[in-house]
Formats: C-alpha cells, sequence, structure tokens
C-alpha cells in the first residue's frame, strides 16, 4: 500500500492504532490525509480528510483524552499554520487551533497535560488539551524542528537547525533555561530528536547531549537525519538519504549501515517494532520537507 508523501506516523496506544499524515497541499496533487491504521490487522480503518487542510505534518497521541493533534502548515495567503484535534472515538476533527508558522512537529507533555508545537518560524507554541487553546509562545532558534519531552525533568528540547543549537524548555515556566551549542546544522532537515531515558542522553544530528548537563558528551558522524530510541536493546536508529544506522548508547560511538529502507507498515508485535517503523518511515519526510521550504516558505530559506 502506498502512502504518497508521508510526513509523519504516531501510535495510538489507546486504541491500538497507528495514523499517518501525508499527501502535497491542498489543490496540488495528492489529497492531504490522515490514514488509520489497525495494528492488530495492518488494515486500513479509514482516511481522515479536511477541505481546511492545506499540507498535514507533525502528529502527537494525547493519551489521557485520546486525542489526535495534528499540525497543519496553513495556506499561500495566512503565514500561522493551525493543529487540528482529532477524537480517536469516532476519528472526528473536534475543532483547530491558530499558533506559529508553519508548525511541524509536537509532542505531548502528559505531566501537564500540555502538547508543544514547534513551528518553523523560530517559535515553539503551548496549547492546553483541557481547553484546546494556546497558553504560551516560547522564543527558540532559527528554524526549529525536531522536539523532544523528557518527562523525568520536565523539561522539552528543540533542535534549532540553521543555529545548530538545541534549546531546553521548562514545562513548568514555558521559557528556555538552557541552550545547547555546537551542534551541527543538517543539511536534511531532521524532523525527530531520539531521547535515551536510560542514559539520559540525547541524539540530535552529529551529537549526543546529556540532559543533566546540558553539554554534548559524543560526537556522531555528519550527515545524519531522523532517529527514535529502542529501550529494549539501548540503541538508536537513525535514517538519512544513505540508509539505517543502528547506534549503540552502552559504547563510542559506532554504527552498522544497511540500504535505505521503504516505507511500509511492519507487524506491530512491540512498540519497539513501531518506533523502528516510524524511523523507515520518515526516509519520505526529508525529501517533502526540503520541497515545502523552498515552494512555500515566504521568510528566507537561505543557510
Amino acid at each position: 500500500m502506498a502512502y504518497g508523501a508521508a510526513h509523519e506516523i504516531v501510535y495510538d496506544s489507546g486504541k491500538g492504532e497507528i495514523l499517518i499524515s501525508s499527501g502535497t497541499p491542498n489543490g496540488e496533487g495528492e489529497t492531504p490525509t490522515v490514514t488509520v491504521i489497525s495494528d492488530s490487522t495492518n488494515a486500513v480503518l479509514t482516511t481522515i480528510t479536511s477541505k481546511s487542510w492545506w499540507t498535514p505534518m507533525g502528529m502527537a497521541y494525547d493519551s489521557g483524552k485520546g486525542e489526535i493533534f495534528l499540525t497543519d502548515a496553513g495556506n499561500k495567503g495566512n503565514v500561522l499554520g493551525a493543529v487540528y484535534v482529532i477524537s480517536d472515538s469516532d476519528n472526528s476533527i473536534v475543532t483547530s487551533i491558530q499558533v506559529g508558522s508553519y508548525p511541524a512537529q509536537a509532542v505531548y507533555d502528559s505531566a501537564k497535560s500540555e502538547i508543544f508545537v514547534v513551528n518553523e518560524g523560530g517559535t515553539v507554541s503551548v496549547i492546553s488539551d483541557s481547553t484546546n487553546s494556546l497558553v504560551a509562545t516560547i522564543n527558540v532558534g532559527t528554524y526549529p524542528y525536531g522536539i523532544a519531552y523528557d518527562h523525568s525533568k520536565g523539561e522539552v528540547f528543540v533542535y534549532n537547525e540553521n543555529a545548530g543549537s538545541v534549546s531546553v524548555i521548562s514545562e513548568s515556566t514555558n521559557t528556555v533555561v538552557a541552550t545547547v551549542t555546537g551542534v551541527a546544522a543538517s543539511t536534511i532537515h531532521p524532523y525527530t530528536i531520539a531521547f535515551d531515558s536510560s542514559k539520559g542522553e540525547l541524539f540530535v544530528s552529529d551529537s549526543v547531549i546529556s540532559y543533566s548537563t546540558n553539554a554534548i558528551v559524543a560526537n556522531l558522524p555528519s550527515g545524519l537525519g531522523n532517529t527514535v530510541y529502542n529501550s529494549g536493546k539501548g540503541e538508536v536508529f537513525d535514517v538519512s538519504s544513505t540508509g539505517l544506522s543502528v547506534f549503540s548508547d552502552t559504547s563510542s560511538p559506532s554504527s552498522t549501515t544497511t540500504a535505505a529502507p521503504s516505507p511500509t507498515v511492519p507487524e506491530f508485535s512491540s512498540s519497539m517494532l513501531f518506533a523502528i517503523s516510524s524511523a523507515m518511515i520518515v526516509v519520505t519526510i526529508c525529501a517533502i520537507a526540503i520541497m515545502r521550504r523552498k515552494s512555500v516558505q515566504p521568510f528566507s530559506t537561505s543557510k
């Protein structure tokens, strides 16, 4: 089964379903769609579409309310994007929330029941899931992309691509409390940060960052892309244009590279296999991110 221009994949643990956002801008090719797949049968259950969507991008699953928060880049005449709230009980669109310029990735903060949304215009929007309203806007670095949530410290990490930095945000104050510099500016626009919960480390672009000291503790090969963490084996999977690399978190950075994977849906026998499938699907994100930045962003795309 083909998903066209796939952007993001998220797992709804409450219903045992996988959701994939895909499609090109409304009216310019493939219809923007969220495909819902059963993890027990690997069959498509339904598809969700809306004439209001332009380019659905990132998603975050809110386990507390059984809802999916879907980011949408907005249309050419409106530089502000929106976040759409989808109920997983009937796959209906509950409401939309206007956020910053070109929202991309999102994460769910289970401690505060809030959703943090990265806007490529240089901000992070904080949404309360109790009111479905914007409660804070946080300025970060230039072209923020990847985002990760650390529940143990109550912090959110944002990778700023052009600035070559990571902004550390406190969930209690919704302010930037630290900035980690020296991270390579990736050339393939990664959308994900891998958080290694067992060692308290972040895998971002070419750097491994300790969340206890907010300092770079190791370097990885250049040119890496989108990463996921496998807690079962203590390994990090990275997908880039050259293929799939696997890094162990217990030794010096080293990798095993395989051929570039195809964006297919595997058996979902465990959450870790789902994490690996996320890395496989995300190969297609890089091309779409580059296309979108060249064709739709009104601000400068120069490095």
